[in-house]
């Protein structure tokens, strides 16, 4: 699914960190393993998720585009998320820029073209639990598309 292949592209721009597993979690249209004691908040669209000692947080916001072009829901974003420069790669997502390094942000379009995501991490390079792996790694690649 290109959804996923963009998911775990995204994986790939994020450093190491490491925490214990919990349990599924769903959402309207996908469903995520968060790790144990992590905070989970739902508002609307946006999913919010925190580490437990507030070092890292996940930011998944999936919904229709309702007509909207994803180049002017990148605009919004950007602006949102406070990114400069947006650049669009080879697959057509939006890749947000920060001048904080710790954060990292993608916008993607799905197979259906009236969907999107995006996908905005902070904090994810400082690691709690060794024994666990990449813990931004093990969170987007346990997302499942409904």
């Amino acid at each position: 699914m290109r959804i996923m292949k963009r998911v775990i592209i995204f994986c790939a721009l994020i450093l190491v960190s490491s925490c214990a597993w919990a349990e599924i979690h769903e959402f309207k249209y996908f469903y995520i393993d968060i790790p144990e004691g992590w905070s989970v908040k739902e508002d609307g669209v946006t999913i919010n998720i925190k580490a437990d000692d507030n070092s890292a947080s996940l930011m998944i916001r999936a919904d229709s585009l309702n007509g909207e072009s994803l180049d002017k829901l990148a605009a919004e974003f950007a602006n949102e998320l406070g990114a400069g420069i947006v650049n669009v790669d080879s697959e057509d997502d939006y890749i947000f820029e920060f001048q904080d390094v710790e954060k990292q942000a993608i916008l993607t379009g799905g197979d259906d073209e009236d969907f999107y995501m995006l996908i905005a991490a902070s904090g994810f390079e400082q690691t709690v639990e060794p024994e666990s792996g990449d813990v931004l790694l093990n969170i987007l690649d346990s997302l499942e598309m409904k």
